[in-house]
């Protein structure tokens, strides 16, 4: 039998850095299964599959399986009003179809690491595991770190772990100090190995990392380029101990009108939100909004070579923007977010983002 290579991604990142993936590893067409879901992607993140030929091109066959998560409101009260008993009789439907696969031991499992804890993802490592199958390995564009103020949250763990009976994997639920949840991970170590992709040259002290060097090839070209803000919205304060709306809102406001008046004239002001994002809460100047639908992948992918640079918070746009070979630039150290270690281990770490830490370094990027 023909040793396949199974790729289950769920979310836009894992499923276009799948292609770059398969590239670097030279892994064969032929050989190649995608598992995905078209409406999850299609509805929350305006992205159609069978419309991207390049990444069409990797595959040879597609499988389609419902997409479930849950568990990340600390809240059972929360969870139940979210539809969490359908989602678990869904998990379940979804247990018996995953069981009627016809997966041989020889084969690859490459699960992408932005949807790794997601119910989906544990029916297939559950049904694996099952059938004693081995090859498991994890891709993605950042490393696992926990930062050590995170704490395990005990309700959130049993609303994540109830199905722990049925050897469904289970997981460690992390929170902050606002009781936010930050992280999930496995208690045990499924995977082989997780790949972690860079694109710099003296990082690899580990088999693990992956170096991409990305070329597209597109012509597209214009004589004004773009300087990008690539924006989470103010809900993702919520992730930091300390903040202040308020502050927060004057300093990112005080960073586009900076921008602006040293570079409207140069180069396109692109202001791109979230596509996710509810409100725009900022004055931006010269900026325009653009781009308010689509994926960051999806952008870089067309507009690479108009791109002067592109400036974020700790999004994990700015790692996806550093491994497309664009100068990317954090404003993080300007927000008064406080510090964390988890921002440098997961993103800045091993990439050639450049963390601005004084209002003057706006005017040299």
């Amino acid at each position: 039998m023909v040793k396949k290579n199974y790729f289950i991604c769920f979310h836009p990142t894992d499923i276009f850095f799948s292609r770059y993936f398969i590239l670097k590893k030279k892994l064969p067409k032929k050989k190649n299964i995608l598992i995905f879901n078209s409406k999850l992607l299609e509805e929350n993140f305006n992205l159609k599959i069978k419309e991207i030929k390049k990444i069409n091109d990797c595959y040879n066959k597609t499988q389609e399986i419902d997409f479930i998560d849950l568990g990340w409101k600390n809240s059972i009260i929360y969870e139940l009003k979210n539809n969490y008993i359908n989602k678990i009789i869904r998990f379940i439907l979804l247990l018996t179809k995953v069981k009627k696969f016809k997966f041989s031991n020889d084969d690859n499992f490459y699960f992408g690491g932005e949807t790794i804890s997601a119910f989906s993802s544990k029916a297939i490592i559950a049904n694996l595991k099952s059938k004693n199958i081995e090859n498991l390995y994890c891709f993605g564009i950042k490393n696992n770190y926990r930062d050590r103020d995170q704490r395990i949250s005990i309700r959130s763990t049993i609303i994540n772990n109830l199905l722990f009976l049925i050897k469904i994997p289970t997981v460690n639920v992390f929170v902050n100090k606002r009781n936010t949840i930050m992280q999930k991970i496995y208690i045990k170590n499924y995977f082989k190995k997780n790949y972690i992709f860079s694109n710099k040259n003296k990082i690899f002290k580990t088999k693990n990392f992956v170096k991409l060097d990305i070329k597209i090839n597109n012509k597209k070209k214009s004589k004004k380029k773009q300087i990008i803000f690539i924006d989470r919205g103010i809900e993702f304060l919520t992730f930091y101990n300390n903040q202040n709306k308020e502050k927060y809102i004057n300093n990112i406001n005080k960073i586009l009108e900076e921008i602006s008046k040293r570079n409207w004239k140069k180069y396109n002001l692109i202001f791109k939100p979230h596509p996710r994002q509810k409100k725009i809460n900022y004055k931006l100047h010269k900026f325009k909004i653009r781009y308010t639908n689509n994926y960051l992948e999806q952008v870089l992918e067309k507009n690479k070579n108009c791109i002067h640079c592109i400036i974020g918070i700790t999004t994990t746009g700015i790692k996806i923007s550093d491994l497309y070979g664009i100068k990317t630039y954090s404003v993080k150290n300007l927000l008064n977010l406080g510090e964390s270690l988890r921002f440098k281990k997961t993103l800045i770490n091993n990439s050639n983002i450049k963390v601005l830490s004084k209002f003057n370094q706006l005017k040299r990027i």
